[in-house]
């Protein structure tokens, strides 16, 4: 069985950023060689939306492309909501409360 790796924002727009560049492109190979299966949530697509175009294009990109698209559902809110409630994740990073949520609810194996 491939592991699934939660993917967020920081890792694909890292593959632009001469900092992290290397290690954003060494997973995003991974993924196209399918060493290692990645997993987009529908917040990450959101925050990707407002990145310039050439973070946005990313997406396109053998190894993110073929990922595995997945979405807040009611049980990943209510996880969130419970994180927040008990000051696990401020209120003010409900998007990273979300994504934790998301990722613990479709049983990533990395994140």
């Amino acid at each position: 069985m491939i592991p699934r790796v939660d993917v967020d924002t920081s890792v694909i727009a890292g593959c632009l950023d001469p900092e992290f560049r290397h290690h954003s492109e060494l997973l995003r190979r991974a993924f196209a060689e399918q060493h290692l299966c990645a997993v987009i949530t529908d917040v990450t697509v959101a925050e990707l939306s407002l990145a310039p175009a050439g973070v946005r294009s990313l997406l396109a990109q053998p190894g993110f492309a073929e990922a595995e698209r997945v979405e807040l559902d009611r049980e990943a809110d209510t996880l969130a909501e419970e994180y927040i409630r008990a000051a696990a994740v401020s209120e003010q990073y409900r998007a990273d409360a979300e994504h934790i949520a998301i990722a613990t609810v479709q049983r990533a194996d990395i994140w």
